[in-house]
């Protein structure tokens, strides 16, 4: 998707995700789309800066902080860091604890609530965790949603799209808009597509 600039484009490769994707994990995986965890009316404020995700990327990766900050700078991307520091550090290790979605879900989901008296060094470990069992470009993509830059450029719109082509037929795409309208929340319009089906939709 970050590739390509045509909106038919992203829709065919998010047809593609959502089609694979279970009901259970739609939401989920539609909000990751969107670079959050949760709909936009819900401030999800992830507490991590770009500094802190260069200490993470250090601890797991042992690269000297100098080194990542002058490719930060290079860069502009700290998802970039991400992928080119994890990619050199799997080339002599074996992954961990495996990368599921639940688990990606749940550690951005804790960082987002956890505040307060030690609650950095806390996020630091919870970092840590994710970028040592992820993969290059698994680690670009986290990265960028905490530091909110996603850089792939969908709108909800297109996602609607998406939704409408594998859950609903082109016939009703004002009903799957009219969903997301009432209750502006587009991964559980997904979702409800997905598990009830497009009468259940109109209930919304």
């Amino acid at each position: 998707i970050e590739t390509t600039a045509s909106r038919l484009e992203m829709r065919d490769i998010l047809v593609d995700l959502f089609s694979a994707a279970n009901c259970s994990e739609l939401k989920t995986v539609i909000y990751l789309t969107t670079g959050s965890i949760a709909p936009d009316f819900v401030d999800m404020d992830f507490g991590v800066a770009d500094r802190k995700l260069l200490e993470a990327l250090n601890e797991v990766s042992g690269v000297d902080m100098g080194k990542l900050e002058a490719l930060y700078r290079k860069t502009g991307d700290i998802g970039a860091v991400a992928s080119i520091v994890i990619k050199e550090k799997k080339q002599s290790s074996l992954f961990q604890e495996s990368l599921t979605l639940e688990r990606v879900r749940s550690v951005l989901e804790e960082l987002s609530r956890k505040t307060g008296k030690g609650s950095q060094q806390y996020k630091s470990r919870l970092l840590a965790g994710l970028f040592h069992s992820s993969s290059p470009l698994e680690a670009k993509y986290i990265a960028r949603i905490l530091a909110g830059k996603m850089r792939i450029g969908i709108a909800a719109m297109t996602i609607l799209d998406a939704l409408t082509v594998v859950f609903a037929g082109s016939e009703n795409r004002s009903l799957v808009e009219r969903a997301y309208n009432i209750t502006s929340d587009i991964g559980l319009v997904g979702e409800v597509l997905c598990r009830d089906g497009l009468d259940a939709l109109k209930e919304l």
